[in-house]
């Protein structure tokens, strides 16, 4: 399951960003503060421009927290790939784990597969919390 982190704080630090260097070039210049106004303006231009570019940087990638997948596995899923290619299934189970696979609905039998090589597919349930159970496998030789 993938936890989005909220775009919210990039677009305030965008914001404030823009809205310190907006600030920073309205402030007038008097004579007698030449030397102060010049470093402020310019330490407020640099933290102003840092601002805005993390805001863009925050607000246009999303970073995303990866949890580990739970993966069950039900006992007739490990009573039918008792004997079967080990290494294909594992590579399978591996790519559902990551989002790698492309997993696939079949309208008929209202199940979710994920295709092993060579035609063979895991059955497999989606469950709310976010995990997975592995209901099932069909080897190539007995598709529906």
């Amino acid at each position: 399951m993938k936890k989005k982190v909220p775009k919210l704080l990039g677009y305030v630090t965008l914001i404030l960003g823009i809205s310190i260097i907006a600030i920073q070039s309205l402030s007038s210049i008097t004579g007698a503060t030449i030397g102060i106004t010049i470093k402020f303006n310019t330490l407020y231009f640099i933290l102003g421009i840092t601002l805005t570019i993390i805001g863009i940087i925050l607000s246009t990638i999303e970073s995303v927290v990866q949890e580990p997948i739970r993966i069950t596995k039900s006992r007739k899923f490990i009573k039918e790939t008792k004997g079967k290619n080990e290494r294909a299934i594992n590579r399978a189970i591996g790519k559902l784990k990551t989002g790698l696979g492309v997993p696939k609905f079949h309208y008929q039998t209202n199940d979710n597969y994920l295709k092993v090589d060579k035609g063979g597919r895991i059955t497999y349930e989606n469950r709310p919390d976010g995990s997975i159970i592995l209901t099932g496998y069909i080897p190539s030789s007995e598709h529906y």
